[in-house]
């Protein structure tokens, strides 16, 4: 059995006994498993390796990328401004981002960004993967591009743009990025170990996720609408963009986020419930846990579509009728 460190309390001796075999097998390299009963830590463990030639060994402070979690910690920010009141979750959002309002989006409000009925689930304009750096130009698009549904009529995942929605709201409001916002008001008052962009300083405790096996284009292409293609596909991503340094102050993109699951201190204020076990979209619908594992949810993802989509040129001048379940 493959070795794991920590502690766990008996009566979930089970999990231990999973996240090993689980590194025996290969389903994951190297993985952090942190659970809490009513606010009290029970299971605080950790074993495998930090990377993919297995010469480094996951730690207990080890940092991976946890994807779509950021997006957690965006509406956690979004929640302290309005229990600050500082933001109206029922306002347009042009009290805040005036420019926000072209194209018929006068009248989205913020609680619509907050649940993703917004008809903003994708960028209309054509985006390259080094784009997402570039925050003026991801929420210039943004603003200027019209809904591609009606506005609280439907909900459609906003797979990159949540941030970037969230994100430039916040920074109206308090004249600082997302990321500078919470490391000074969440991260450190808690101790959270968690980055809305990694600074260069802990690159050495990050475990890159490898990126999971090729995906059968073919069988899945008539599983995937246009709306589908153009939230997920613009830009084409894959695991290795976590890994790229690519923001002028060498942080790593507000697009995801690094943290590790751990255990606090009696006198901590944090009662954290997020672990390293979390999911989110390594490509179109390419599903991979947040360690530095293989991919465990292979039913749920569908192509990175790269023929499929340039065949289909004009898929960036449509605009559906209503959203689709993405």
């Amino acid at each position: 059995m493959a070795e794991v460190h920590g502690t766990c309390e008996p009566r979930f001796e089970p999990v231990r006994r999973v996240l090993s075999e689980q590194i025996d097998t290969g389903a994951d390299l190297g993985a952090s498993v942190a659970v809490f009963v009513h606010g009290e830590p029970v299971v605080d463990i950790w074993g495998g390796w930090a990377d993919e030639d297995k010469t480094r060994p996951w730690e207990r402070d080890t940092l991976t990328n946890v994807w779509s979690t950021t997006k957690t910690m965006t509406f956690l920010v979004a929640l302290m401004l309005h229990d600050r009141k500082e933001l109206d979750f029922q306002a347009p959002v042009t009290t805040y981002w005036p420019e926000f309002g072209a194209n018929g989006k006068e009248h989205i409000e913020v609680r619509h960004i907050m649940g993703h009925t917004s008809g903003l689930s994708g960028w209309e304009e054509p985006m390259a993967p080094e784009d997402l750096a570039d925050w003026e130009l991801c929420t210039s698009r943004l603003a200027a591009q019209a809904p591609w549904w009606e506005p609280g009529a439907g909900s459609g995942y906003h797979a990159l743009t949540q941030g970037y929605l969230i994100g430039e709201i916040v920074r109206r409001i308090t004249g600082e990025s997302i990321g500078t916002w919470f490391a000074r008001e969440v991260a450190q008052p808690l101790n959270a170990d968690f980055f809305i962009g990694l600074p260069a300083s802990e690159d050495h405790r990050v475990s890159n996720v490898v990126p999971p096996p090729p995906i059968d284009v073919a069988a899945m292409e008539s599983q995937v609408s246009e709306l589908m293609i153009k939230t997920f596909m613009n830009p084409p991503l894959d695991a290795t963009m976590a890994h790229q340094e690519s923001s002028p102050d060498g942080a790593r993109p507000v697009v995801c986020a690094c943290s590790r699951p751990r255990a606090p201190t009696r006198s901590s204020r944090c009662r954290p419930t997020a672990s390293t076990r979390c999911w989110a979209c390594r490509s179109a619908w390419a599903w991979a846990t947040a360690s530095a594992t293989r991919p465990r949810c292979r039913s749920a993802r569908a192509p990175a579509i790269g023929a499929a989509t340039a065949a289909r040129s004009s898929l960036w001048t449509r605009t559906p009728n209503s959203p689709s379940a993405t």
